[in-house]
This record gives structure tokens, sequence and C-alpha cells, in this order.
């Protein structure tokens, strides 16, 4: 196993021999390497299941599946990552978009693997996970937080809308301003310069975050490796001055660990030019880390998630919370950088599209967004386990109209829903746990 690096050595290619070359083509620059190869398939090379002694899988008999080497990581620089992304209509599709395998990345031995696992095996570790209470979140170390809902006036219900009325609506959801209290800003947090949201089994055996799929990679699809800030914090109030005693990084910066993906975006929609993308590269737009809390430090506890039909969202209180980028399209008024931003109104849902095994995979929303949001959580509040909310998808993209002025200083009319989301859909909802279990 090869460490962590942006250039391959001789020693790498001496180790992976003309494999590298299968796997990297030209990029990998191992095209004379001789050493011995493992096995080659159609589709990769076969390994061994990555599966711990203790898996899911292990309490119900069920077989770990076929894994496939297929990529050897090439990393880019966190300052190449997609700043913005657009789903552009023009755009062609790649045909053959679906919800089968999964890719797993292992930034720590700079391989992507594929990953096949029998349905009915699939279907026994989710009952058995959500059986110990996967996917209902779990509180933090201080109980002594609140949730939003319980602090919204019915003034704050009413507030007009927003970039979906071409007027910014988003406020500052700062320590300045809301304080270490609400559960959920403390469960959001900076990834790179995206955002993400934590989820996590309902014990200690692992930690993890949602995000959007395009955080992981820089413009030309090589890969990054973000790091995780929840409640991350300028510790600024509105007038410049500084909050006493605030800490910008009250929980910590947290390690990012193996990365789940589709495997649909990962063949096909990687490298994002001119911050654009295709439909079906918006339907495949979630990904989820693993992630490690650094000892010691206090824990926030995390979101749950379901996949969640349309209609069912109706009676709830629809939330984001995202990282504004401040010198992106679309700032908020006197932005102020590595704050929580979010509207203070109910966000509107919109129009369902990408139909994939009788789900859509993608639905339109007004919350308001810019550049910084993607991979922020769109959440509610139901009652449940604590209280605890959870999320039904993750903001990835916008239609790139902010406050009738695209990005390109062309007129453009928002419309009432110019951001989407990649929902949960059941079958993420499934191998999101699988992934969790492994």
């Amino acid at each position: 196993m090869f460490s962590r690096m942006t250039k391959w050595t001789m020693q790498d290619c001496r180790r992976y021999g003309s494999t590298a070359a299968v796997l990297l083509s030209a990029m990998s620059g191992c095209t004379s390497a001789t050493a011995e190869d493992p096995a080659l398939v159609p589709g990769g090379i076969e390994i061994e299941p990555r599966v711990r002694a203790d898996w899911a899988g292990a309490a119900v008999g069920a077989d770990p599946g076929r894994w496939r080497l297929i990529e050897l990581m090439q990393f880019g620089d966190e300052e190449d990552a997609v700043a913005a992304v657009h789903m552009d209509p023009s755009l062609p599709n790649v045909p053959g978009v679906g919800e089968g395998g999964f890719v797993i990345a292992y930034p720590e031995l700079g391989e992507v693997v594929r990953v096949e696992l029998d349905g009915g095996d699939q279907a026994r570790i989710v009952a058995h996970l959500e059986s110990l209470g996967y996917g209902e979140g779990r509180p933090g170390d201080d109980l002594d937080v609140i949730s939003e809902t319980e602090t919204l006036s019915d003034d704050e219900t009413l507030v007009g809308k927003s970039f979906s009325g071409g007027v910014d609506g988003r406020v500052p959801k700062g320590i300045a301003e809301s304080g270490m209290g609400f559960k959920n800003f403390n469960r959001t947090g900076r990834f790179g310069g995206c955002t993400a949201a934590l989820v996590g089994t309902p014990d200690d055996s692992g930690d993890f975050v949602l995000t959007a799929a395009h955080c992981l990679f820089d413009g030309s699809g090589n890969w990054l490796q973000p790091t995780f800030t929840p409640r991350s914090d300028s510790c600024k109030r509105a007038n410049g001055t500084t909050v006493p005693n605030c800490d910008t990084t009250p929980f910590g910066v947290w390690t990012s660990g193996q990365y789940k993906i589709p495997a649909y975006y990962n063949d096909n929609c990687r490298v994002v030019v001119g911050g654009v993308y295709s439909a079906n590269c918006q339907a495949e737009d979630i990904a989820i880390v693993k992630v490690t809390k650094p000892a010691g430090e206090t824990h926030p506890g995390s979101f749950g998630w379901g996949a969640y039909k349309k209609a069912d969202l109706a009676p709830f209180f629809i939330f984001n919370r995202g990282y504004a980028g401040c010198s992106s399209p679309g700032a908020p008024v006197s932005c102020r950088s590595n704050t929580l931003y979010g509207d203070a109104s109910s966000c509107a849902l919109g129009a369902l599209s990408w139909p994939a095994g009788g789900w859509d995979l993608v639905m339109s929303h007004g919350c308001d967004t810019n550049p910084g949001h993607s991979g922020s959580p769109m959440y509610i509040e139901p009652t449940g386990v604590e209280g605890i909310s959870k999320i039904f998808g993750v903001n990835t993209s916008d239609n790139g109209c902010y406050a009738n002025v695209n990005k390109d200083g062309d007129t453009c009319t928002p419309g009432a829903t110019p951001s989407f989301m990649r929902r949960i859909s059941p079958n993420w909802d499934n191998t999101m746990k699988v992934f969790m279990g492994l």
C-alpha cells in the first residue's frame, strides 16, 4: 500500500506495474513498468472485500459482495476546488444513470474501489442496522441545546422569500447571533469550500458527514481531502468587533477518511468546466464521508436522516443552513466569512425531476444559497428521538440567478425555487447505512 501523494514515483510504478497504466492511462507515467500485476477483469482488479470482522453483515450472514480496484487516486489542491456548480440543461447527459453499485475512495491508501452487494443481503443488513437506530441521529455531549423551531416567532415564519423572488433573505446564524445553544448549528460545519452535516451511528462506533460529491474534487477531476469543522465561526459581530471568549473551532477540526459516492458521479461528473454540469450529474451529486473527531473534543451529536416523499414534508418547516461564500456571486449583504447563514422563513419546495428506481432524485427549492452552500443539509424538525432533526437532502447547485442577475452579469428571472437538492432516495439511504456498517 502506498501513501497519499499527488505524483507517482518509480517505486509506485513498480509496485502496481502496468495496472497503474490501465487504471490511470498516461496520467501515471508508469507505461514502462514491468512488475507482475494482479489479475485484470473488466471494470477493475478483483480485491478482497474491505470489511471489519464485526461488520454489520456478519450479524445477518450476508456476503460482503464483489470489490474491484478501479482507480489510483490523484490529489488536487484545495485552492482549485470547484467554487460553484450550476446545472445547465443544454449540456448532454451521459446515458446509463441509475443507482446500481457505489464507489468508496480510500484517501489514506490512494485507492478507489467499486462495490456491488447482493440486493437481498443489502436489505438484511439495512434492516439490522435500522433495528439498532441507524438513521435516527444521536444527542451530543451537551444536552442543554435547543431546536430552532422552539425559538421562531409567528412573525419570523412569515418573512418574505429570498433569491426565489430576486431578494436574498438569509441572515447570519453565527455565534455572535446565536451563541452555542442550537444543536443543528453545532452539527453543521465547513468542509473545505463547502458545507457538510454530521450524521452517524447511534453509538460511538463511527462519525460521518453528508455533503455534495462535487466537494470532493477540484475542477479537473482530481480528488480533494477536506477537513470538517463543525460550527466553524468567525467570532465576529456585524460591526466587526470580536465576540469575547469565542472559539472559532469549538469542536475542533475533524479529519476525513473514506468517501462513498454514487458510481455514476465518479464515472462521468468529476470534471466541472466553467462551473456547470449536466442534469444527470446533478442527480448523483451526493456523498458521505467518514470523519474522525480529535481526541478530547466535545461531540455535538448528529442529525438523523431519511427518504421523505415531498407530500410528507408539507407540514414541516424546511431548513437550510450553509457557509456562504463571501467572495462569490450572490454573497449576502455585509457577508461575514466563516459564518453560518440561513433564511428566517421556511423554504418552498418545487419541482421533482430525474426519476430513478421509482424515486425522483432531484428537487428544486427556494432556500437562498450561493457558492459555499454546496453540500449543506436540507432538514426538518419532526418529533421523535429527543427531537433530533432529519436531513432529507443536500443542497447541490442553483440556476445561477442572483438578485435578477446571473453569474455572467446578464438579467435573469430566478423563479420561486432557483436552487436544487439531491434528495436522500431509498436506495441512497440503504447504501449509506451499509457503508457505515462495513
